[in-house]
């Protein structure tokens, strides 16, 4: 029971070190004790519940930083989701999020990265810098359909 409680401490202030590093959500800090360290899910189960109770695992404040940083950094709807869905943040917390972003704000954001990015694409053959600029706006995150629109 002393060794068990051993391990306990030794994995939550493993955890505790993690999360000061970086803000992470309670499916990457499973996926690590678990799978890549082979702890025990039942002391990881504790371990992280404990975490949750105190307030230093938090997935709707982690989604919430997220989102606000993808808005920042100007990335589309997709690629916003994309990263939530990659850290583990639960589907009904993603849900409940207040995505700001309309159909005319995701043109906006195209526009600004057209421009942006045109500058050092403008000397390339102009199916080539479509190509690229198409290739470039995808992987920020942004649909088919708006990319195409905007080119």
């Amino acid at each position: 029971a002393v060794a068990e409680a051993g391990e306990d401490i030794r994995l939550f202030d493993a955890s505790v070190r993690k999360i000061q590093f970086r803000m992470r959500s309670r499916k990457e800090l499973e996926r690590f004790w678990i799978f890549q360290q082979k702890e025990p899910a039942e002391r990881v189960d504790k371990v992280l519940n404990e975490l949750e109770k105190i307030g230093y695992i938090n997935d709707a404040a982690l989604a919430d930083t997220l989102l606000r940083r993808g808005i920042d950094k100007r990335l589309g709807k997709q690629k916003i989701l994309q990263e939530l869905f990659a850290k583990g943040i639960p589907r009904e917390i993603i849900d409940s999020l207040e995505f700001v972003h309309d159909e005319e704000d995701e043109a906006k954001k195209i526009y600004q990265h057209i421009t942006k990015k045109w500058k050092s694409l403008s000397k390339l053959p102009r199916d080539t810098a479509k190509r690229r600029l198409w290739g470039f706006l995808a992987r920020k995150g942004f649909r088919g359909d708006d990319i195409s629109q905007a080119l």
